[in-house]
């Protein structure tokens, strides 16, 4: 809608189900809304805010195999009795205030925030966390000619603050109250993240079909935590666990782009990264002791790809990438006892693949969308020891990862349909690993979902009803599965055939 010389959206949407499972049910409420505003004649303003509430997801857990056999729809006894799920809300906005220059250069600073309060009873702890997060971005892009040839020049800075309060209760453990927490602490910690991230981005016209990028950044990660239990009694010692981590690294990229023709692109990146674990994977700590982990370190990266995206004619469009990941101190999470999740770092790890997506107009009002996804992920040099039993896993596949990922799409909407569409999805995983140890794997599965709608007017109204079928042929399979699950809970079953009926309302122009 217009405001004044701007425009505003305003949606609202709820998702309440019960679930396919016991203790599956859910209740999702959001509410956006997002404002762009005209300052002047070189100024502009954006404003963004989203508000989510989720008062209830519960958490019915991962199965074993004979679990799964015996009934899919299950849920293990302490999950149901613990209550586990959780519940969240959170509110986050954002602004961005933006001018354009004469010379064709632009700035650009937003500064954003956000809160968040977490109930997270899981079946070994109730997680009790409150998150403030605030930060800024600036930015300046320039015209800075390097000769003849055009070039632009972009530098900025990234600045953010994190702040969590992080409690965790044990349960009581009594006849008919096993969902009730204890008021004792088993941790209490004040965690802050800040982080800068200058960085310098520049990008050169070689020929009117050629660009070269390049760009550099230095990350400054430095995570604190303030231990509030310190304990000392005649019966228990918990020493002052406060400290902190400091992480901090460079990283850049280069990349090149061609169009030998209008319909044809040709490119090649290559590029490092760096990706610090969150407050969550460093506070788990398997000893069981309060503050950050001081053993686990942040995982890096050199990222290679070429590719190609263009088209064929008028009705066939296309897109293909071949990537390389080499990656250092990998994080891989696993678990002791479910569902707590603990993390360590292996020593290197490579990611090969293919991703293909082409699109296909057969006739008009009908079209063809197909991605293909061929990942190859294995260890290069791993190893860890479980008790006293050394595991060595060079070579090994990751767990967790289809070799084989398809996604096909056939949608109509012929004119003679006037308005009305239909839409058949399917979607193929081939099998993969459960656990970096053992030998088993999840089955290869595939779904097919089918929707169909109307989209028009009715007086001033547009009026978008639609009605889907999600696993159409009820298919049973695994969709997902806990990584390295204790206990052997690996397995998360796939919800069977279901139907959802909806309808989008807008106002007319």
């Amino acid at each position: 809608m217009r405001v004044g010389s701007g425009t505003a959206l305003v949606t609202a949407s709820r998702l309440d189900y019960e679930g396919e499972r016991d203790h599956s049910a859910a209740d999702n409420r959001v509410l956006n809304a997002r404002v762009q505003l005209p300052i002047g004649t070189r100024w502009s303003l954006a404003l963004v805010t989203d508000v989510g509430d989720n008062p209830r997801a519960d958490n019915p857990g991962s199965l074993t195999l004979a679990e799964l056999n015996a009934n899919r729809d299950t849920v293990p006894v302490l999950n149901r009795n613990r209550n586990a799920g959780k519940a969240v809300t959170q509110v986050q906005t954002g602004a961005t205030l933006r001018r354009s220059m004469t010379n064709g250069g632009e700035a650009a600073l937003t500064i954003f925030g956000l809160t968040r309060d977490l109930k997270n009873p899981i079946t070994t702890t109730y997680i009790d966390l409150d998150r403030v997060d605030y930060g800024a971005r600036a930015s300046v892009t320039y015209p800075l000619s390097v000769g003849a040839l055009t070039h632009r020049l972009t530098a900025g800075f990234d600045f953010q603050r994190q702040r969590d309060d992080r409690k965790n209760f044990n349960y009581l453990n009594t006849p008919g109250d096993s969902a009730k927490p204890d008021t004792v602490r088993a941790l209490d910690q004040l965690e802050h993240v800040t982080e800068i991230g200058p960085f310098v981005q520049s990008a050169l016209e070689l020929s009117p079909t050629t660009t070269l990028t390049a760009g550099v950044r230095y990350d400054w990660v430095k995570f604190g935590v303030q231990d509030h239990l310190i304990l000392t009694t005649p019966t228990d010692t918990n020493p002052d666990d406060s400290g902190a981590r400091l992480m901090h690294a460079f990283s850049g990229s280069l990349g090149i782009a061609t169009n030998p023709s209008n319909n044809l692109t040709l490119y090649g990146n290559i590029g490092s990264s760096f990706e610090t674990p969150t407050t969550t994977e460093l506070a788990n700590s398997a000893t069981g002791t309060g503050g950050f982990n001081p053993d686990l370190k942040p995982q890096q990266a050199w990222n290679y790809e070429i590719g190609a995206r263009g088209s064929l004619g008028q009705r066939v469009g296309f897109t293909l990438a071949v990537f390389d990941a080499d990656v250092r101190d990998a994080l891989i999470p696993y678990e002791i006892e479910a569902p707590r999740f603990y993390y360590r770092n292996a020593g290197s790890t490579r990611h090969r693949g293919v991703e293909l997506s082409a699109d296909v107009s057969l006739v008009p009002g009908v079209s063809v969308k197909a991605v293909w996804t061929y990942a190859d992920y294995r260890y290069r040099s791993y190893s860890f020891t479980t008790d006293t039993v050394v595991h060595t896993l060079d070579g090994r596949a990751l767990p967790g990862i289809p070799q084989h990922w398809l996604n096909l799409m056939v949608r109509a909407q012929p004119a003679a349909f006037r308005g009305a569409w239909v839409e058949v999805q399917q979607s193929y995983s081939s099998g993969y690993f459960v656990s970096d140890t053992l030998s088993t794997r999840a089955d290869p599965w595939w779904a097919t979902n089918v929707r169909v709608g109307w989209e028009g007017k009715a007086g001033s109204m547009r009026l978008a009803p639609f009605l889907g079928i999600n696993n159409a042929f009820n298919h049973l399979y695994v969709s997902s599965v806990v990584i390295n699950a204790a206990r052997d809970r690996f397995y998360e079953p796939a919800p069977g055939r279901n139907v959802y009926v909806g309808l989008s309302v807008g106002a007319g122009r």
